[in-house]
């Protein structure tokens, strides 16, 4: 055990259990790492402002040292409350992505730690807006002059068959996405992965 340096974790179905919550055995676990002078990360697709507030909500201030979040894109060091990698998406990214799905249903949104923007109002936008504590603004994307961290196309019905192989379809070697969720796909860029932010650490 003393030749291991750093632990990462996934959050949802590994830190936490199906119900959201962190057993007492688990918490007692990463209490004795601690102890042995072991650093505890998490990697999660969740963004890392979001993470933040779940650690000081499970009282994991005092345990966790790294989070790899929005699956890469980002490395924030707690203890020194920094950021210390960031690889975001540029404004002709997402001018491409957006015109790639004009012509459909599929909305488009991308978030700071301030706000939500999106293509369209829905009610699929505003349950991750209340997931993340974030206020909506509606954005033309067409005109975009801004980084983002990722790129979500998302939309009110569980995409078909047909829709993830356009969506896949839509992969460069700028910047790939994966689908997350039965009506989400997520964007970043190509080079970004958990693993790779697990490397930046």
């Amino acid at each position: 055990m003393h030749d291991i340096k750093l632990i990462m974790l996934d959050m949802d179905g590994t830190l936490f259990t199906d119900d959201k919550r962190i057993t007492e055995k688990t918490m007692c676990c990463l209490k004795q790492l601690k102890s042995l002078g072991i650093f505890i990360g998490i990697a999660t697709g969740r963004p890392t402002f979001n993470v933040k507030r779940t650690i000081q909500t499970y009282k994991l201030d005092e345990i966790v040292d790294f989070v790899v979040g929005l699956n890469g894109v980002e490395v924030a060091n707690l203890n020194r409350d920094t950021i210390d990698y960031q690889d975001q998406m540029t404004c002709d990214m997402a001018i491409e992505i957006a015109h790639k799905i004009k012509d459909t249903d599929m909305n488009m949104i991308t978030y700071t730690p301030e706000c939500a923007y999106a293509r369209f109002d829905e009610p699929r936008v505003h349950r991750l807006c209340k997931n993340l504590q974030l206020p909506l603004k509606l954005y033309d994307y067409s005109e975009d002059t801004r980084t983002w961290n990722k790129v979500l196309v998302m939309r009110n019905e569980p995409y078909t068959k047909e829709e993830c192989d356009f969506l896949l379809s839509i992969n460069n070697n700028r910047y790939h996405g994966f689908i997350t969720d039965v009506d989400c796909f997520e964007i970043v860029n190509a080079n970004v992965s958990k693993a790779s932010g697990i490397k930046a650490i």
